[in-house]
């Protein structure tokens, strides 16, 4: 990972605060969402078929993060994997409330058929708005100082 912006620790760091966000957080409603407020996260979690893991991250990282990556107010994927029950929580940050829903709406069930091989059942799909963000922070202090 040398040149990039985090690195093995950082990325931990990271993922451990998103995660103690993700217990502190409020849900959003589309009425709380303001221009520049809180981002907006969208928590994923599901369970994979035995032996599937590989080519989950395969998929997530060829096909998934791309198609993440074109969609309005995205900003972040990060995704877990808990080997003792073959469970993936996706975590991703949007700008704003609006931009996630549109994603969910328009190109989510797109996503869920690429997975359906892979998955058992249906996956969990929670929302929060973020209370406080190092990275928000981070993206907004770039932007401004480009």
């Amino acid at each position: 990972m040398a040149g990039s912006l985090g690195g093995r620790k950082n990325v931990r760091h990271l993922a451990v605060l998103l995660i103690c966000l993700l217990e502190e957080s409020l849900p959003l409603t589309a009425d709380q969402e303001t221009e520049d407020g809180p981002m907006f996260v969208r928590k994923v979690t599901t369970l994979l078929k035995p032996n599937s893991i590989s080519k989950f991250g395969r998929l997530m990282e060829e096909q998934i993060i791309p198609m993440l990556r074109k969609q309005n107010g995205f900003q972040d994927e990060l995704t877990f994997f808990d080997p003792s029950e073959d469970g993936v929580t996706g975590i991703s940050l949007w700008d704003k409330a609006s931009n996630a829903e549109a994603y969910s709406r328009a190109t989510y069930p797109a996503v869920l058929k690429k997975l359906a091989a892979l998955i058992e059942g249906t996956p969990k799909v929670d929302t929060y708005e973020t209370l406080n963000s190092t990275f928000h922070k981070s993206a907004t202090t770039l932007v401004a100082s480009a």
